[in-house]
């Protein structure tokens, strides 16, 4: 349990979660996003935390997609390649293991591969990102007009995005490991 009955955060607990995030075969460069990511949520940042989860997840697939096409782990990254749908197809045809990034009750492969919805990953990062909160606001009980929006809306999603990101990480490590791409 990372928090006592009182709130605060054991820190040798907080300690073994993190150390999951170091296995990645992308350490340094990817490992920091979902390490801070899960000490924001785990402070009660959500905002800052939610943000650092999907840049974690963004980079690491864009990192691992680079070095699948044989590029140098010290080559530039396209700086305009960025979470889509069509980056999320291509990462699952070049194997990665994308299924692990599903949200509860989607098919992912099924979102990515058939065009006929957008992943709810990629919705998710798109809105969080550019600010489009609508879908976190609550409404305060008996009046539709009384609505209202703070960070703590967000928890949720926070929830789901550890969740996804510890998945993540240990399928990619696998992948990773399974292909021989060190970084």
């Amino acid at each position: 349990m990372l928090k006592d009955e009182f709130g605060t955060i054991n820190p040798f607990e907080e300690q073994k979660v993190l150390e999951k995030f170091f296995v990645l075969p992308l350490k340094s460069k990817v490992s920091w996003f979902f390490v801070q990511g899960f000490q924001a949520i785990h402070r009660g940042l959500y905002l800052p935390g939610n943000l650092s989860l999907f840049n974690g997840i963004e980079i690491s697939i864009r990192q691992t997609l680079h070095l699948v096409a044989g590029k140098s782990i010290n080559a530039d990254l396209d700086r305009w390649q960025i979470m889509k749908d069509p980056m999320l197809k291509s990462a699952h045809l070049s194997g990665l293991p994308i299924g692990a990034l599903s949200f509860p009750g989607e098919d992912i492969i099924e979102a990515i591969t058939s065009g006929q919805s957008t992943s709810k990953i990629v919705s998710q990062r798109n809105n969080f990102c550019h600010g489009n909160v609508h879908e976190f606001v609550q409404y305060v009980t008996g009046d539709p007009d009384n609505k209202f929006f703070t960070p703590e809306c967000t928890r949720e999603l926070a929830n789901i995005l550890m969740e996804i990101s510890e998945k993540w990480v240990l399928a990619l490590t696998e992948f990773c490991k399974l292909n021989g791409i060190l970084a």
